[in-house]
């Protein structure tokens, strides 16, 4: 498995592998519940922010990986996700949801799905209240462009 893991992440810019590997890894994750969602989520989440718009393009099949499993169930809902893991995946579908339109709305019910799932872990919640804190800073920055293009 760590071998597929790391032909994942080192050939990423091969689309069509890379696509067919998330594939069958959801089926995998669904399956096989007792197997620590961060072996593949921590060094996928890693490569896909640092390569992020440079040779890591986000496609459908990536969004899928994240929202949905073949039976409409969610890697968030994994049940051997630890903390950790959520805040980098709750990073990374923010870092999407805020740079595509086009994944916006989909990436909106998997950050929603995290939050409910994680809002009582003490590092979730210091994580989400500094994403808050941005999010206020950003708007508080931009209000004037924000008010104007209403």
């Amino acid at each position: 498995m760590k071998s597929l893991i790391f032909h994942l992440i080192e050939k990423h810019e091969q689309e069509s592998v890379r696509e067919l590997m998330l594939r069958n890894f959801a089926c995998f994750f669904e399956e096989f519940h007792e197997v620590p969602a961060s072996v593949l989520l921590d060094p996928l989440i890693k490569q896909v922010q640092f390569r992020y718009n440079v040779t890591y393009v986000v496609n459908l099949f990536d969004v899928e990986f994240l929202i949905r499993f073949p039976n409409n169930c969610s890697i968030c809902y994994h049940k051997n996700m630890g903390v950790a893991t959520a805040v980098a995946l709750f990073d990374l579908c923010r870092k999407i949801y805020s740079s595509s339109v086009v994944f916006s709305q989909t990436l909106f019910d998997s950050l929603k799905l995290l939050v409910l799932r994680f809002i009582g872990e003490q590092a979730f919640q210091k994580h989400l209240r500094k994403c808050l804190r941005e999010g206020l800073q950003y708007f508080m920055d931009n209000r004037n462009m924000v008010l104007q293009s209403k």
